[in-house]
């Protein structure tokens, strides 16, 4: 992949967060003492079919929870960064646990056994938004199954979530392209259903108190 088109980490990104590795790592600042305020998103929107995958490289047991993954069409060099991207009410779905939310809210509870606060140092969690508008999540390259229906024509980028127990980050290269999604897997919790949502671009002047009105939904 041409340097240009690799993936790295947005500059404006979490007061906590410090890039390394020409901004493919990213890394909370005081471990320790914070364990939000530390979002980091990509500079570019995902290309259709495009794996936006990370791996976990360093943890700390001090908190509960851990990072969070998924898209955003806030554009980053706009966004009024929030203190974790659950709280956004607009244009974010996340994985959070084994949980699928958008704009902040859950959406399909318990979407597969694997629970991202229970990571381990060197696993990988990645995503995939298909051609079709499937939008799939992967722990250690394990397909967790069809996450939502999103509507295709939009700018998304990708984003973590350096919450609780995760210190850092770095984005891996793409795997193998001849990786098959798959329409069952092991993981996947059959009982809930599929949420098809369109994750609203945001105006260049909208600022996150222009989501009052859903908040209060």
């Amino acid at each position: 992949v041409p340097a240009p088109l690799l993936l790295t980490f947005h500059s404006h990104c979490g007061s906590q967060i410090l890039l390394k590795l020409g901004g493919r790592s990213a890394e909370r600042r005081r471990p320790k003492e914070e364990f939000n305020n530390a979002v980091a998103i990509t500079t570019r929107p995902l290309r259709p079919g495009e794996h936006f995958e990370v791996r976990v490289d360093e943890l700390v047991e001090k908190w509960s929870g851990s990072v969070e993954i998924g898209l955003t069409s806030h554009d980053p060099d706009l966004l009024e960064l929030p203190a974790t991207m659950t709280n956004l009410r607009s244009g974010t779905i996340m994985m959070s646990g084994n949980v699928i939310l958008t704009n902040g809210r859950g959406n399909r509870e318990q979407y597969t056994t694997v629970n991202l606060d229970s990571l381990k140092l060197g696993d990988t969690i990645g995503l995939v938004l298909q051609s079709t508008g499937e939008l799939h999540f992967f722990y250690n390259s394990l397909d967790l199954g069809k996450a939502a229906q999103l509507e295709l024509g939009q700018r998304l980028w990708g984003v973590v979530d350096l919450y609780g127990r995760t210190v850092k980050c770095t984005i891996i290269d793409p795997p193998d392209p001849r990786r098959k999604l798959t329409d069952q897997p092991l993981t996947r919790n059959r009982s809930s259903p599929f949420y098809r949502a369109k994750l609203a671009l945001p105006s260049r002047e909208s600022t996150l108190s222009d989501d009052k009105d859903n908040a209060e939904d």
